[in-house]
């Protein structure tokens, strides 16, 4: 849906609307893996987390909607899985976690939800493409509407969203350098005084008298994403 998307922002920008919108560099996306639970189960979600019918009927729409978007259980990545005793499964995907605990992958999923009460943090993979097919997210990145961020959930413990670091070398490294898909100067703008601007913070983002002097240096043939 990423170009229909873009050309009605792209419209709404042409008929004088001030609308934007920012990304990271990343195929997934972080957040609580209750996320995947449907309305109907959120809206009475401690009685149903106990009852074998919401249980049965979550597991037909959790089948449903993987045959219909095309995810898998190992797209699901446990970041911190928030219950005692479930640190081993940090880091590993639904698939991984389940053959560790010897489950199916949907058992896994509902029991991390049910000792977490839904607080278990993962990170959805294949969410905007994969790393051999970048095309929409090389595309958001490039556009001239386009600001970036790092979007990360960050905790002490636990495995950690990649972009949460990673975000900003990797669009100096990858998308500036390797793949030219902007200049240096404009990745630069759009990371420090635009996006400065569009919140309204008016001590920083630029390098100027009188301004914070918050100044990251780094050598630009080298720079990169190592996470």
């Amino acid at each position: 849906m990423a170009d229909r998307v873009v050309k009605v922002i792209e419209k709404a920008a042409e008929n004088g609307m001030d609308v934007m919108w920012d990304i990271y560099p990343y195929n997934c996306s972080n957040t609580y893996i209750n996320i995947v639970l449907p309305a109907w189960f959120l809206e009475d979600f401690d009685r149903n987390i106990l009852s074998n019918f919401a249980k049965n009927r979550l597991r037909l729409e959790i089948f449903l909607i993987r045959k219909l978007l095309g995810f898998d259980f190992a797209d699901i990545q446990i970041m911190n899985a928030a219950f005692t005793g479930g640190k081993e499964l940090n880091g590993l995907n639904l698939r991984e976690a389940a053959k560790e605990l010897g489950l199916s992958s949907f058992e896994t999923m509902f029991g991390i939800i049910k000792k977490s009460k839904g607080k278990a943090l993962a990170l959805f993979h294949r969410f905007s493409g994969d790393e051999g097919h970048q095309e929409i997210l090389e595309a958001l990145i490039a556009h001239p509407l386009s600001l970036y961020e790092t979007d990360a959930v960050m905790r002490r413990e636990g495995f950690k969203n990649p972009s949460s670091v990673g975000a900003f070398p990797k669009i100096l490294g990858k998308y500036v350098r390797e793949r030219g898909l902007l200049t240096l100067e404009d990745a630069i703008n759009r990371m420090t005084l635009r996006v400065a601007e569009r919140f309204g913070i008016k001590d920083r983002g630029v390098l100027r008298r009188g301004k914070s002097a918050d100044i990251v240096l780094f050598n630009r043939e080298t720079i990169q994403d190592n996470t």
